[in-house]
């Protein structure tokens, strides 16, 4: 039984992995956004973890980079006549 566990979450973890790697393709995602995309496809805990920690590891996902981003983009700029 545990040689089919083993095999399975293998087999789990390259398939999240790269349904991972697509949507990052796709978007800009932070790791609580991307966790919650992969509890909602019912994945295990145990490989989303491996998965977040593997994007974390390549430079997929870096939350503090993602956050200066979206503060940049949220600011509004206001010209002279606004101020």
């Amino acid at each position: 039984l545990s040689e089919w566990e083993a095999i399975f979450d293998q087999w789990e973890y390259e398939r999240v992995k790269n349904y991972a790697f697509w949507l990052l393709s796709r978007k800009s995602y932070h790791s609580g956004e991307l966790k919650k995309l992969l509890k909602k496809k019912k994945v295990s805990l145990k490989s989303i973890e491996r998965v977040l920690q593997e994007c974390q590891r390549l430079g997929l996902i870096n939350d503090e980079e993602w956050l200066k981003r979206f503060w940049q983009a949220s600011q509004k700029k206001m010209g002279a006549a606004a101020i």
